[in-house]
Formats: C-alpha cells, structure tokens, sequence
C-alpha cells in the first residue's frame, strides 16, 4: 500500500525504479540466504525490513505499470481530427437524467481518414429516445469525437475526473441518437456477457412483478446495485439515517449470503466432511456474485470471503488480520488504483472493525433470549463498524448519521428479508400466483422499511452536517482509535500515553491551523463553466458574490467543499466588505497589498491621469474585447479570464497578451488563489 501511494507522489524514472527493486530483491535473497543457513541467530528483523522494502517497490513498480497501460493513448490536439470511431458497450447502462450512460470500449478512430486502434475505456452518454436500450457486447459505429475527461480546477472539490481516471477511463462523449448506428448486436462470446445478461433478468422480473417505483428501485439497489433510479430525496433519507450501505451490493450482503448459507448447510459440519461445508459456501457466494452482475464491489466482498473461507479450511487457528490483508494484496496487485476507492476502504475499515471490535464489545452486555440477543449482535455489529469507519465516511461525506445504532436495527433484518425474498421471488416467476403473493409481501417490507427512515431522517438530531477533515486527520484519528481501543482491551499504561501524545499533536496542529484562520486574508475566483463566482475571506467570516444569484449546483460541487476546508459558517454579500471598493461598475480587491481590478465595464470608470498598478486584471466575456485599451490604463502583472470567457476563441489572442504579461485562464489552469 505504502508502495502505490507513493508511487502517485514520487516521480522516479523508470530505470531508478528497476534498480531500486532489484537492490530490493537482492537484499531479500541475502538475507534469506543468511537466516536459512545461520537459522536464530540472524536477526529477524532485518529479513522482514528486506520484506517489506521489496513489496514497497512491487506496490510501487504495480503503479506505475497500470498507469502506462491505462493512458488515453491519443493527444487532445489529435482528438480534434478524429470524425468516426466504433465502439463496444461493456455494461447494462444507467439512467442519467436525459442520457443513458454506458461504459465502452473504443476499438477504432478515424483520424484524418485512416483508421488506427485504439482500445481504451471510455463513457458514452446516449440521449434517451424511442430506441432500443443498448446491450452488453453491442457494437457501434459512432460519428463524433471523443473527449478527454476533465479534472476538477476548483480547490478541495470532488474530482470527478481524476476518479475515473482512476478506473482506466481517460475519454468520454456525448452522443445524440442520430449520431450512431448499431453494427452488430449482442457479441455473448465474453464470460463477462452472462452476469449482465443474468442481472437484466433478474431487472425485468423485478419490474414486472413489483410496479411501485420507489419500493421497485430499493430492491434492484439492494439485490443487483443498480442504484441510478432512486430518488435524490430517497438517496438523502438514506444517507441522513446511515443505511446508505444496504444500497449497493457489497460486503454486507456478502455477509448475509456467507451467514445465510453457512446456517442453511450447518448440519454437513463435521470431521469427515470437513471440506464440503466451505466448497458449498464458497460456491454459493460466487454464484450469489455472479447472478447480481459482478460488480466490482462485490467482487471485491467475494473475494475477501473467499480468503477468509479458504484460510479456516487450511488453518483453523489461521491469523485472521493476516487472511483479511492478504486478500486486499491480491486485489491491489491487479488493480493498484483501487486503494482510493471509497468503497474499498470502507470495506476494509468495517471488516477490520467488526473482527476487532465485536468479541471485546458484545460480552459486555447479558442477553437472556434468543430473539433480543440476535438484535443485541446487529447493535454491536453496528457499532463496531462506525467506530472503524467515521474517519473515512466524515472524510469523505462531511456528515455522522447520529442513528446509526437504531436504523440498522431495521436495515439489517430488511436486507436479509429482501435478499431472501427476492431469491424466492425469483426462482418461483413462472408460477404466477405464489410470484404475485411473494411480491405483494415484498413490497409492503420494503414500504413500510422506507416509511421508517424518512421518519427517522426527519429528525432534527438525526444528522450532523457540515463535518471536514483533512487527510492528515484522519490518518492521527485512526491512530487515536486504535491506540484507545488497545488500552481499553489490554490495559497497558503505553497505550494511553501513545493515545495521550497523539491527541496533543492533533490538538496543537488544529490550533495552529485556527489561529491561521483568524489571520486569513485571500480571495478565490472559481472556475463553473459560464459563471463568476468568487468569495473573499477574512477571518472566519466569507463574503460572496453568490449569496443572490448562484446556483445551488454549482455552489454546493464547486464552492462549498473549499469554504469547508477553511471553516466558514458565516457567509455574507461582497458588497459588505471592506476589502472591496466600487470604481464605477467595477470592483477593486486590496488583499495582502495586492491589488486585483475585476473589469465589469471599462467606460464607466474616467481614464486616469498615469497608468495604475495592478497584479491581477480579471476579465470575463463581456469586457475580454476591453483589454487592449485596460492595458493602457493599468500596469498589469497578471492578466485572467474567468470562466465566462470561451478560451477556444481567444487562442491567438492569448500568446499577444503574454507578452510582457502572465495569462491566467480559469477554464485552463483551474482556480485562482490571491493570499493567504
């Protein structure tokens, strides 16, 4: 793990790597050699030093590889002559508002018309029409050009480009109906091509035998992972409560699966069949994998069960902390880029969690019956997960569902229900009046379930908001929670000072940082397409200019998340300020002794009598053709177009601009910071 992320921060050229994993690999042979030959007297710790630096550089040369391989292969400069390309769709397709996105794969572009190979992943957004859903395995021919996918230019927003990039998908396109046409249909060669097929299959009888839309999307969230038609208001109600989980097919209902079957054949436990009972188990998890459409998520849970199973066949009294980071090596071998998935680490943290944390917390409490006791084990499991994974999730989420405890009271026995039910559901379709009386029975669950937790999200406790952390805190809480839970298991004074030390360090670089705050003087000009947003901050208070006129999107995925990192709960309009000052329709901004003109109209203003000093001149659409005469005007160091201005149509104009002058663009270096 140390090895991939560093091998995103380090840029090492590749030879210096290769030399550095065989000197690696060298120093894991010699002292391998050593210890084998001098036996206890070599000390130990040196062969698991040599260990550990040559599976640093495996993590870190594994990086590096998949990066090569998952380049978009082609320059945005050349994408501008491709006119035609054929593509292969590589998945079932997910409602997006007024297009249908498919994840493909571009095979051929035409390019200057000669074709040439390109096979890279990519999205392809389709426009909803009268035609035909696409296919897994469909061909097309399409006439367009593909894009590279942007990253995100605005400070701590979520970078949705990188994110997919991330997954090996560098180019995307938008496409119109009329615009493509099929070329062959249904390629079913692929092993990939039946998980799809079996998850549309189970879509459509879910469909025609359950005709409540609401009810209908939580089951085919909960049972295939197709979460793109629930509601934003039911995805809030289960966010706010903490069941978010249950929505996407991962290691819980894996769990429940492995609980389900183990339970189902418990009575094949026994020495002489002591290898049936996990071949069973195994078996059915995969199927259980493979009929909801091999997701990666629960690939992933699949997997990491599939470890555990076959360690306790093996070794019965096998570290289980070991199987369970074994089975993440396998993953992060084939696909290194996945340690930042959320998922990922969310799934670690909870099974870590759980594994921990349960045997120490549920012996604290005597539950007399067997019903009460089976809801005692779901508040621990509960329990134990929150407390493993709230770094993460505030990190990430910048919110705690308070009742966590309380809703997966509910969530987990619904899941078991739902999951079991909608099994039954399925394997009974052909028999018409048990299928319609099992999906009456269905329905009403999952109703009443999500009657609950909009109930429960109405509360005005039930969610905290507006949490940040930044990623070295999280790191020091985790330390923090460990160190804690290891006192409070073993009772070693060395763990409370190490709790103790660890909480002054977080408490003197959290005061530091407010301290900064206080002093902060700076202003931000975002980059949102064809908008000018820009805030101002002093102190703990941000003046903006979005207080009346922004939109709430744009607020909330390209300025909220910064806001957050600085701890602005005060929000007031620019015109408040005393940092700004009005020279006719135009704004001046004096921060840290800098001076930055935001030119909303240039003849509003009297030509002054020697030419003013500015760092920044910004300038949007409306005055970009006024620049030739401001530079008369003004002494300007840098010169920036916000993102109202259409860079493509000032290219030329640019380089004249330059000269003697820095041109910042938002639409093409991204945000611009003045202070600090």
């Amino acid at each position: 793990m140390l090895g991939i992320l560093l091998g995103e921060s380090l840029h090492i050229s590749c030879p210096s790597a290769l030399k550095l994993m065989l000197l690696s690999i060298a120093s894991l042979l010699f002292c391998s050699l050593i210890f084998w030959t001098v036996g206890i007297h070599f000390h130990k710790n040196l062969l698991a030093l040599a260990a550990l630096l040559f599976f640093g550089w495996l993590g870190y040369l594994d990086i590096q590889a998949s990066k090569c391989t998952q380049t978009p292969g082609i320059e945005k400069d050349s994408l501008a002559n491709v006119t035609h390309y054929t593509a292969i769709i590589d998945n079932s397709g997910d409602s997006t508002g007024q297009f249908i996105k498919y994840k493909a794969r571009i095979l051929y572009l035409k390019k200057d018309g000669a074709w040439m190979e390109l096979s890279k992943s990519a999205l392809l957004f389709i426009r909803k029409d009268t035609l035909p859903k696409l296919s897994y395995g469909d061909e097309l021919l399409v006439q367009s050009r593909p894009q590279l996918v942007a990253n995100q230019q605005n400070p701590e927003a979520f970078d949705y480009g990188l994110y997919l990039q991330r997954k090996g998908i560098y180019l995307q396109n938008f496409i119109e109906t009329s615009d493509y046409s099929l070329i062959s249909a249904e390629k079913n060669t692929s092993i990939r091509y039946w998980p799809q097929r079996t998850g549309d299959y189970l879509a459509a009888t879910i469909t025609r035998y359950i005709p409540a839309a609401r009810e209908r999307n939580v089951i085919m969230a909960m049972l295939l992972g197709r979460r793109n038609e629930i509601s934003p208001e039911m995805e809030y109600v289960y966010e706010s409560t903490g069941t978010s989980h249950i929505l996407a097919v991962s290691g819980l209902h894996v769990g429940i699966v492995y609980w389900i079957l183990k339970s189902l054949f418990s009575f094949l436990r026994n020495r002489k069949n002591r290898w049936l009972l996990p071949l069973l188990v195994l078996a059915g998890i995969w199927a259980f994998a493979l009929v909801t459409g091999l997701s990666p998520s629960v690939q992933r849970a699949a997997t990491m069960f599939s470890f555990i199973i076959v360690s306790r066949m093996l070794w019965k009294r096998g570290n289980i902390y070991n199987t369970i980071l074994a089975s993440a090596f396998f993953i992060l071998f084939f696909t290194p880029a996945l340690i930042y998935s959320v998922s990922f680490q969310l799934s670690y943290a909870a099974v870590l969690g759980i594994v921990l944390l349960y045997p120490k917390i549920y012996p604290l409490v005597y539950v007399p019956t067997r019903f009460l006791d089976f809801f005692w084990q779901i508040t621990v499991l509960s329990i134990s997960v929150q407390i493993a994974t709230f770094p993460i999730t505030i990190f990430y989420f910048n919110q705690f569902p308070v009742l966590f405890a309380f809703t997966n009271l509910l969530a987990i026995p619904a899941v078991i229900f739902i999951l079991i039910g909608s099994f039954v559901l399925l394997t009974t379709s052909s028999i018409a009046f048990i299928a319609k009386a099992l999906a009456f029975l269905l329905e009403r669950v999952v109703f009443w379930y999500n009657e609950a937790m909009v109930a429960f999200s109405k509360l005005p406790f039930a969610l905290i908001t507006g949490l940040y952390l930044k990623p070295y805190q999280v790191f020091v809480l985790i330390l923090l929670t460990v160190f804690l839970l290891r006192f409070m298991v073993s009772k070693k004074l060395v763990f409370f000072q190490l709790f103790a030390i660890t909480l002054l360090f977080l408490s003197g670089i959290n005061l530091y940082m407010l301290f900064g705050r206080q002093r902060q003087q700076k202003v931000v000009f975002y980059h949102v397409a064809r908008q000018r947003y820009h805030d101002v901050f002093a102190g703990d208070v941000c003046f903006t200019n979005t207080l009346f006129s922004g939109e709430e999107a744009d607020i909330y995925f390209n300025i909220l998340p910064y806001r957050r990192s600085n701890s602005q709960r005060t929000i007031h309009d620019l015109d408040r300020s005393g940092l700004t000052k009005s020279i006719g329709k135009n704004k001046l901004f004096v921060v840290q002794g800098q001076r930055i003109l935001l030119l909303n109209d240039l003849k509003s203003m009297q030509k002054p009598g020697h030419k003013i000093r500015l760092d920044y001149l910004i300038v949007g659409s409306s005055t970009v053709d006024q620049i030739k005469t401001a530079l008369q005007w003004f002494q300007v160091k840098t010169i920036v177009l916000d993102s109202t201005v259409p860079l493509s149509r000032y290219v030329s104009q640019v380089e004249k601009w330059g000269e003697g002058h820095v041109v910042h663009a938002l639409e093409r270096d991204g945000a611009l910071i003045v202070g600090k």
